[in-house]
């Protein structure tokens, strides 16, 4: 990888230089496809457990397995009909085991056991038998919970094909050789889309935090998720605030059972249960509410990872979206459209300045220039990718809460210039603005910049000023 061979300018310099970066140098990958997802298979091949099966569970679960009753049976195939090709393959077992004790627990994918093995708990309340043929708000939450220990079982089959040093929490590295070629080939696919050989659960905890930075989202609490029931801002459910793999299995969960859960309910969409889906689909959209940006970020990380697909992402975040069609950056006023920038979209990862990471998205359209009409134009917007990595395997797309503004890292911005006197110069400049980048994969890149302040270099007095009405720019690279 060859840096540009120039130390960092600074932001005053950068600002009077026009162009904060004149060229992404040491670039490393456009933003391609990899190609599309697999289809829903039947999941005919997962195995529900026999009470004489006890040389396949844990040792200390043996003399608690169980048959599965008809209805708990029923259960577990209807939530796999709604579960996507990764997490059928991620998950080849299923035991009922029943412990009386543990009546809280419902479910668990243990650490130190065989990964492809999901345990339901018999004895919990949302797997009793009575229950389950005569509640259909049980028989969801009991879906919710096969899907919630399959994602596990997936994460961790993604775990094992990536270059992540092992979690704090996960005890024993899984068998990789205990998923059989479908399964790796998955993961390595959904690995490759989003960039995250360097691991999942680290990715997903850096983008977490800085919904928390922000004032977005509740910090992780650990064990003490019970006392947060009524309000867990960022989370599907108080939960999933636990730690990063409850948060991961919860988002999935119950965005897997959305519809299923949403028709249980009716109107009462005040369920403690799913603060993710329910929360978005109250709204009407567009625009995206500062309160749900963290479970729409998400959502959206979830699909790109392939523990949704299409359906069950766009029964969750509903009417909430990216605005703007096809790739390119478009410019909203007020609520309305006001430019659009959709030729020669093109998004690259680079390097620039002393070696830092940057991503960098482009497009060309037009822009009205006091006393010149209009003029051809270019938008391009640079984001830095917070990593220490040299490694370009290890540097992913970003993804979360960023902002540009002084104090902030200078490569941060988002600049439009247009051609003068045969030269490009600059127009408009991004100043301070809270940015979200909601996707990223080489599927699609999606986000949008908040714009609190910015700068006219058209106008005779050249000082960063909030826009009169809120304005807010989107932008998309999609190449599905």
């Amino acid at each position: 990888m060859i840096a540009i061979a120039h130390s960092k300018p600074s932001r005053l310099l950068a600002l009077r230089q026009g162009l904060l970066i004149p060229g992404l140098v040491a670039v490393i990958t456009a933003f391609l496809p990899l190609g599309a997802a697999a289809a829903h298979p039947a999941c005919d091949s997962i195995r529900i457990l026999s009470g004489s099966d006890k040389d396949e569970v844990h040792w200390s679960l043996e003399d608690k397995l169980v048959p599965a009753t008809r209805n708990q049976r029923g259960v577990v195939r209807e939530a796999f009909e709604l579960a996507p090709p990764l997490l059928c393959a991620a998950v080849r077992r299923v035991a009922f085991v029943y412990e009386p004790a543990k009546q809280g627990v419902s479910g668990k994918n243990k650490s130190n056991d065989r990964q492809d093995l999901v345990y339901l708990n018999a004895a919990a309340p949302r797997f009793q038998d009575q229950l389950l043929g005569s509640s259909e708000r049980a028989r969801v939450e009991a879906m919710q919970t096969v899907l919630h220990e399959s994602t596990h079982a997936a994460t961790r089959l993604l775990y094992t094909r990536s270059k992540e040093a092992p979690p704090a929490w996960l005890e024993w590295r899984p068998d990789e050789d205990l998923w059989e070629g479908e399964a790796l080939a998955l993961a390595d696919e959904a690995i490759a889309r989003t960039r995250l050989e360097k691991g999942v659960f680290q990715e997903w905890g850096r983008m977490h935090a800085s919904f928390v930075a922000a004032g977005l989202a509740h910090a992780y609490y650990g064990d003490d998720w019970s006392g947060v029931l009524a309000d867990a801002p960022g989370f599907a459910s108080a939960y999933g605030g636990e730690d990063i793999a409850e948060d991961i299995a919860e988002i999935a969960g119950w965005a897997l059972v959305s519809r299923r859960f949403r028709g249980v309910l009716g109107d009462d969409t005040d369920s403690t249960l799913d603060q993710a889906c329910l929360q978005m689909r109250k709204e009407s959209g567009p625009s995206i509410p500062a309160r749900l940006a963290a479970v729409f970020t998400k959502v959206a990380f979830a699909h790109s990872l392939g523990l949704l697909d299409d359906e069950a992402y766009d029964e969750c975040v509903g009417r909430l979206a990216i605005r703007g069609d096809g790739s390119g950056f478009f410019t909203w006023e007020d609520g309305d459209l006001s430019r659009a920038y959709t030729s020669d979209v093109e998004g690259t990862l680079g390097t620039a300045g002393d070696g830092e990471w940057v991503m960098q998205m482009s497009a060309r359209g037009s822009i009205g220039v006091e006393d010149e009409g209009e003029r051809n134009a270019r938008i391009r917007f640079t984001l830095t990718i917070e990593t220490d990595e040299d490694d370009v395997d290890l540097v992913s797309f970003p993804r979360g809460h960023y902002r540009i503004g002084p104090g902030q890292y200078p490569f941060n911005t988002l600049q439009i210039t247009y051609r003068k006197d045969g030269d490009d110069a600059l127009a408009i400049e991004v100043f301070e603005g809270d940015v979200l980048i909601a996707r990223g994969g080489t599927d699609v890149v999606e986000g949008a910049v908040f714009v609190r302040r910015y700068i006219n270099y058209t106008e005779l007095i050249k000082v960063p000023v909030p826009p009169k009405t809120p304005m807010l720019i989107t932008f998309r690279k999609d190449n599905r």
